[in-house]
């Protein structure tokens, strides 16, 4: 496994010689630095192409080991001497803790060099002398002095680094963890009593009798230090903790005495219990452990509070030699050391343990080894930091970049350590969603539809309509590679760290922006309706339109116009399922490009990229409205698949905007500290009848227009859009036989007046080429299209993911605005003479949406097309004689294949 691995357990540990004599690796913990995930790019089309970076993962770094830190990532001085305990910043041994360590013996001094050996061994007797009557008097004798006041207790028992856990919606199911250290801090009453017992019969039989500190044990290591023994000095539990809270380093009589002191201080303040609790979650117990829980999970797969008392004691002999055996594992591991690990169990812990009355001898005859997980460096449980080089990878980048810029009423950063305060964040993805974008997206799953499709990538964003809640998202293998479906701003995971104080930690990374083509049509279509244009008005869709802004004409994909009049007679709502070039392009053009932007920014879109690929943020789009033209209207510029999932939903909710976000609620501890709190606003102008009317259109493009065949299973009722880009961009390119980006978006009704909230579900997929927006992309052999790329996608996941919920329906439509706003007439009447009764308002009527409609009813609340009126009024028509009969002309048939 490379340094480069996020998820590399190898972190420097000094390692500590076993008890039977064999000595343990003297190599530091080899420092992983900052561990990235490899920079993958892109090639970049009109879009630009953006580098992700390197994706990184910040580790301390322990000097001493075989490598220092890496990528500028400051170094932490490590908490042990070559022979002592790593991390828990014990350099001391409590019992038998291995052979003396001592320096080869030289030639004996003479001269100056002599004289200086007797003087320092003279000045250390002194000083030893010294501490240990100080510390045997107590603190009531030296309380004036600088070694008892100079000691400052801290005002609450402080921990060390602990790592964050970031969990699916159900708050159960891990998704990542980061961190640099594997520590999950618990609370005392999820240890288990006999666990506690355990530690302080193999650590300190004296634990709850003592002072905090062991006078013997000090007397020992000045004796040593003073004849050039081991240089240690036998700690308690209280004196082990109080050196790690104060990062005291160095094996000198100052430090062992402030260190007594310290003990002295916290044994007087602090019960027995909350200091046992605070070394517990401390304490090192080897395979990247850090504290009792992660321990738990490290050597048996459970909670802390699960563990028994024969667990609790293999656990408590672990903290004499952590990473001191075979494959740098605890010399007392069983799993590599069976032999001295079984007699330290049976002939120790056992005996101290019924010797303290924690367990009766008959007890102690039944109490046999536990069964123990073999260690595995890939398997989570034992990684500071995992879930990076996964597709939830991304995730966490939006993650990251959502809390880490989270303020506070006051404005101050909310989280600012969120690799090291071990917080528990839940977020708003579905692991069952989430499980079914990626075995549909994600082309090395034979599932995909862009399974074995050369040079085909996806993206998918799920988004709840209503909420914001984004349930599921795929923007590619890993949190290293190009993010596919949008873009972000993570200092955190990033090589842009909280270390580098001049980085940029706003600036934006990923690479999901693309060009949205004919599925920006949508936002066209809501800023029509929103200016009063009704769906039934008739725009002139002749393809290969001129128009005199532009020197080229506007086309329709392969050169092609559905309209049931002919070229000139297509309604708005039909131009929508056929998802027409000329027509949009004409109603961007009357509305004004503004009104365009307006209405997507309204609906969630945050970022619009120009040609020259240069971002428009949201805040900066209304300064810039004159860099859009009316190619606007028909996704010209490049946006991010979140962001359109997000918008999508906006015309789900019927109107109702609530902006996209992947944190439902942050844990710190047992204390919630952040719960989401969405409030949908209804885009400004834009009624529910006009979101109905929305919808009703969008409808038509799976039931007769170009999403014909992806209708969702059981008969659930949908509403989508295509569009397809192309890798060429000649307009005399009608054919459209290279297209390099296509997309599918869609929702399904929801249903706001449940008793249940349900609000439904809205998707985006992407899929385009993976060398850039300028390589033409193929399906099974034929070009790109919204309905043969992401379209199965769209399709399987919906299928997948709605399966359990309600069977909605979309409202009626309600025929809003006006039907003369179009720029063309309708066409010439092809049926019979108008019923005498048209007019009548009959109940029940269907609207008819479109001039091939068969199934529609004169009158209601749309009309027929007769008379003479224009089929599109309120059921008497535009001159009071329309809402005849319906027509007879034959509904068109629909390629299969459009943009």
């Amino acid at each position: 496994m490379s340094e480069g691995d996020p998820n590399n357990p190898r972190r420097g540990r000094a390692q500590v010689p076993g008890s039977s004599g064999g000595s343990g690796s003297a190599a530091g913990r080899a420092s992983a630095g900052r561990a990235s995930v490899g920079r993958a790019s892109v090639g970049g089309g009109g879009a630009g192409g953006a580098g992700v970076g390197r994706a990184s993962v910040g580790r301390a770094g322990v000097p001493g080991g075989a490598a220092g830190a890496k990528a500028g990532r400051a170094q932490v001085p490590a908490r042990s001497g070559a022979s002592g305990r790593a991390t828990v910043g014990r350099s001391d041994v409590l019992e038998n803790r291995g052979p003396a360590q001592r320096p080869p013996k030289s030639s004996k001094p003479t001269g100056a060099t002599a004289a200086r050996a007797k003087r320092a061994r003279r000045r250390n007797l002194i000083l030893g002398a010294f501490a240990l009557l100080i510390i045997v008097a107590g603190g009531s004798v030296v309380g004036g002095t600088y070694f008892y006041d100079d000691v400052e207790l801290p005002k609450d028992l402080p921990q060390r680094s602990q790592a964050t856990t970031v969990f699916y919606s159900d708050g159960q199911t891990q998704m990542a963890k980061i961190g640099e250290e594997n520590r999950t801090i618990v609370p005392s009453d999820q240890i288990p009593q006999d666990v506690k017992n355990a530690v302080v019969a193999t650590e300190n039989k004296t634990f709850y009798t003592d002072q905090g500190i062991s006078y013997t044990g000090i007397l020992r290591a000045a004796w040593n230090n003073f004849t050039g023994g081991e240089r240690q000095g036998a700690s308690t539990i209280t004196q082990q903790y109080a050196r790690d809270i104060a990062d005291l380093k160095g094996i000198t009589y100052s430090r062992k005495l402030r260190e007594a002191v310290l003990a002295m201080k916290l044994n007087k303040t602090y019960t027995k219990d909350q200091i046992l609790t605070a070394y517990l979650n401390t304490v090192f117990f080897g395979r990247d452990s850090y504290g009792i829980e992660a321990a738990a999970e490290a050597y048996f797969g459970k909670h802390a509070k699960e563990l028994n008392v024969a667990e609790g004691m293999a656990l408590a002999a672990m903290i004499k030699n952590p990473s001191g055996g075979p494959g740098d594992l605890s010399y007392y591991d069983a799993t590599a050391n069976p032999g001295p690990a079984l007699d330290r169990f049976d002939n120790y812990i056992k005996p101290n343990m019924v010797q303290l009355k924690f367990i009766t001898p008959a007890q102690a005859a039944t109490l046999k080894y536990p069964e123990m997980k073999k260690y595995d460096p890939n398997d989570p449980a034992f990684q500071a930091q995992w879930g990076l080089n996964t597709p939830q990878g991304n995730i966490l980048h939006n993650v990251m970049d959502e809390l880490y810029h989270m303020k506070d009423p006051k404005g101050n950063q909310m989280f600012p350590d969120l690799q090291t305060g071990g917080y528990r964040i839940v977020t708003t993805i579905d692991k069952d969603m989430q499980a079914a974008a990626v075995k549909y997206v994600d082309n090395t799953n034979p599932a995909s539809p862009l399974y074995n499709q050369k040079g085909a990538v996806g993206a998918l964003v799920s988004v709840e309509p209503y909420s914001g809640r984004v349930r599921a998202y795929y923007g590619g293998p890993n949190g290293g590679s190009p993010d596919l479906a949008g873009v972000w701003r993570d200092p955190v995971l990033t090589k842009c760290g909280s270390d580098e104080p001049n980085c940029d930690k706003d600036r934006l990374q990923g690479f999901g922006r693309h060009y949205p083509a004919s599925s920006f049509k949508i936002y066209t279509l809501g800023a029509a309706l929103r200016e009063g244009i009704s769906l039934n008005s008739y725009w002139d869709g002749t393809s290969g339109r001129k128009f005199p802004e532009r020197q080229a004409p506007v086309v329709n994909a392969e050169g092609n116009t559905n309209c049931a009049g002919g070229d000139k007679h297509c309604t708005l709502a039909e131009a929508t399922a056929e998802s027409l070039n000329v027509p949009f392009y004409s109603v961007a053009r009357t509305i004004g490009a503004d009104k365009v932007l307006d209405f997507a920014k309204d609906a969630g879109i945050r970022y619009m990229w120009n040609l020259d690929g240069q971002p428009q943020v949201r805040s900066d789009l209304s300064a810039d409205k004159p860099k859009f033209s009316p190619e606007i209207g028909i996704g010209q510029y490049a946006i991010t698949v979140l962001d359109h999932a997000n918008g999508v939903a906006t015309i789900a909710a019927r109107g109702a905007r609530a902006p996209e976000h992947f944190v439902a609620k942050v844990y710190k501890g047992a204390d919630l500290v952040y719960s989401e709190a969405f409030k949908p606003t209804q885009i400004p102008g834009y009624t529910q009848a006009m979101a109905d009317d929305e919808a009703s259109a969008l409808q038509k493009v799976l039931q007769v227009g170009t999403g014909k065949g992806l209708q969702l299973k059981g008969g659930r009722q949908a509403a989508a859009k295509t569009g397809t880009w192309q890798a060429s961009t000649s307009s005399t390119d009608f054919k459209n036989n290279g297209n390099s980006n296509a997309w599918m978006v869609g929702f399904i009704a929801p249903d706001l007046k449940a008793k249940q909230q349900f609000y439904g579900l809205a998707t985006a997929v992407w899929v385009g080429s993976d060398q850039g927006d300028a390589t033409a992309v193929k399906i099974n052999g034929q070009p790109l299209f919204g309905s043969t790329g992401p379209g199965p996608i769209w399709k399987k996941f919906m299928d997948a993911s709605t399966g359990n919920m309600p069977m909605t329906k979309f409202p009626p439509a309600k025929n809003t605005g006006d039907p003369g706003r179009g720029d063309s007439t309708a066409p010439a009447p092809t049926q019979p003479p108008a019923d005498p009764n048209a007019g009548q308002q009959q109940p029940g009527g269907v609207p008819c949406l479109f001039p091939f409609q068969q199934n529609c009813q004169p009158g209601g609340q749309a009309g027929g097309r007769g008379g003479n009126g224009n089929g599109n009024g309120n059921g008497n028509g535009n001159g009071g004689q329309g809402g005849g009969l319906p027509g007879t002309v034959t509904p068109t048939t629909v390629p299969s294949r459009r943009p």
